[in-house]
């Protein structure tokens, strides 16, 4: 059931005869069926690791794309698509961790899933001065627009650079924030990665 690689296999018992090889020789010889024990242990222990480390790595490889479409390309429905996906793998991976890995991998969930809401949403800054800032500037753009109606055609079109001008601060602001936000996400990623 779970995959293994043959090298895996070999360097376990090539350890655990080793081990034995070094041992005191006072200890009591332990019988075949508690050396085959440790062995199966060993086995099963280094099977979820890999398992573990499989499903974290697809994770990371969704997670590397979504960077792409979220900060690069700026599809944000593909965006969403591989943070599912990325979270899909890492519920599959925190169903075999470690303990100290599963509460890794809940606090790296939570984050992608305050990711994928930001993606689904537009203005939702991370803090509270971004958030007034938003405000203002969307404030300072319905100001524009009456501004412009009444207007003379050569000012209606001054306005409306500014108006675009604010629309590019605006979601300069957003993309600042989702790359920080990615950023974050990475590198507790990197790090479960790195703890196994």
């Amino acid at each position: 059931m779970f995959f293994i690689n043959k090298s895996l296999i070999a360097i376990i018992l090539t350890l655990f005869i080793v081990s034995n090889a070094f041992s005191d020789n006072k200890q009591t010889e332990e019988t075949p069926k508690s050396l085959m024990q440790k062995i199966v242990d060993s086995y099963m222990n280094a099977s979820k690791t890999d398992s573990a480390l499989k499903n974290l790595l697809d994770a990371k490889m969704y997670l590397s794309t979504a960077e792409h479409d979220l900060l690069v390309s700026y599809d944000k429905g593909s965006a969403q698509k591989d943070i599912e996906n990325t979270l899909n793998y890492l519920l599959e991976a925190r169903k075999i961790a470690k303990p100290n890995n599963q509460q890794a991998i809940d606090t790296l969930v939570q984050q992608l899933k305050s990711l994928e809401q930001k993606t689904a949403q537009t203005g939702d800054f991370k803090n509270e001065n971004e958030n007034e800032t938003d405000k203002l500037l969307t404030e300072a753009n319905k100001t524009l627009m009456k501004a412009k109606e009444n207007a003379a055609k050569s000012t209606q079109n001054e306005i409306e650079l500014v108006m675009t001008s604010i629309s590019k601060i605006r979601n300069k602001i957003e993309h600042t924030n989702l790359r920080s936000d990615y950023e974050t996400a990475m590198q507790s990623l990197n790090s479960i990665i790195n703890n196994l």
